[in-house]
């Protein structure tokens, strides 16, 4: 699973965010024909690379040729007659959502009632496009950022954006951190600072340029690609229960295995077996927790024909493993991802949310669950 680390250096800006990611491998060719599903022209994008101090970044420039603006309201229209896929979408979205807020209580129009042209500049629908778009390419399932610089020539709607946020005063007097940059962290980021202790692996690491070239600090923005690194694998034991059944009527399995699972059996499978006299029967088989045997002996023994099981101690070994809530059209679904010791990952989406989304989308199950396992890898 990979993890995206934004270190706010000089700041952070919808431009510097892009160029960050292009420099960590997202194809510009790629991007060019992505934005070109969104009908907006008057534009040309350039790349190239900047020096900042000490730092060689990657530059991403969005050169307007047209004065055209747009509302709030024509660039939502604009983003969902896009040919952006559903994801994409709702990311550029959220973003001007999150943008508009801002702006809105920044002067002082709480419900509603600005006119957000200032939003709607071409350069900044694109910046704001872009970064969604490559963030998708990118892939993390987790994204961090760091402590926020910050200074006198910071906006108002920035200033909305960052409250309860983790920042530190500069000297610098250009505007380091945007509304627009701000706006695409608070969406798709969580702040941590130094007092952060998970342990990562760095794999590799992208600087964007900002416009500025300031003579106090270097004006860039990094963004770093971690893996976490492979856990070992855990052990506990458990109780194996058995009963043989041989004259019970098979539909009532389906009653006892959700009764077992609220008792807090860990596992419940049966068995075709063949018994004394020849006689075909089933081996119901329970996993559970020594503290469990009361109850689950006892399920056994009233909901089913047994007269009698018998158990032992067995000792487990396995992968670390966890739950990542993975986003399918706006949707959250749970992705069990298990570690293994040589740094791989089993992953296997919940079939439950998987059957949700297949009757909320009409998509193919089958889609859903190869769309859901890919994200998580």
């Amino acid at each position: 699973m990979k993890t995206l680390y934004f270190d706010l250096i000089g700041g952070i800006s919808g431009d510097m965010t892009v160029a960050s990611l292009l420099d960590l491998g997202v194809s510009f060719n790629f991007l060019k024909r992505e934005l070109k599903k969104i009908s907006v022209g008057g534009y040309r994008l350039e790349k190239g690379h900047a020096q900042r101090g000490h730092v060689k970044a990657a530059l991403f420039s969005v050169i307007v040729s047209s004065l055209k603006n747009y509302s709030y309201l024509q660039i939502v229209k604009l983003i969902k007659a896009s040919r952006l896929s559903g994801e994409v979408k709702t990311n550029i979205l959220r973003v001007y959502e999150a943008l508009a807020k801002a702006e809105r209580i920044a002067h002082g129009h709480r419900h509603g009632g600005l006119d957000l042209k200032q939003l709607g500049d071409i350069d900044s629908i694109i910046d704001i496009a872009a970064a969604c778009i490559a963030l998708e390419k990118i892939g993390a399932r987790e994204i961090f950022y760091s402590v926020i610089p910050v200074n006198k020539a910071i906006a108002p709607a920035t200033l909305e954006l960052i409250k309860e946020k983790k920042v530190y005063f500069t000297g610098s007097l250009y505007e380091n951190v945007t509304p627009t940059g701000m706006a695409i962290l608070s969406v798709f980021g969580k702040q941590i600072d130094t007092s952060f202790k998970n342990i990562f692996l760095i794999e590799r690491c992208g600087y964007g340029a900002g416009c500025a070239d300031p003579v106090e600090c270097s004006n860039v923005l990094r963004a770093v690609v971690l893996k976490r690194p492979a856990p070992a694998m855990e052990t506990d034991e458990a109780l194996v229960i058995e009963s043989n059944i041989d004259d019970m009527n098979p539909q009532f399995f389906d009653y006892l295995f959700e009764k077992l699972f609220e008792a807090g059996a860990m596992d419940v499978f049966i068995e075709n077996v063949i018994m004394k006299k020849t006689r075909p029967g089933f081996l119901l088989t329970i996993l559970s927790n020594a503290e469990n045997l009361g109850k689950i002996s006892a399920l056994v023994l009233s909901q089913t024909s047994s007269i009698g099981l018998r158990f032992y101690p067995v000792q487990r070994l396995k992968l670390s493993r966890r739950i990542e809530h993975v986003a399918y059209m706006g949707i959250k679904a749970r992705v069990k991802l298990a570690y293994l010791p040589s740094g791989g990952l089993k992953v296997s989406p919940e079939y439950e949310d998987c059957k949700i989304l297949a009757k909320k989308t009409n998509e193919p199950i089958s889609k859903i669950y190869n769309d859901l396992k890919k994200k998580a890898e």
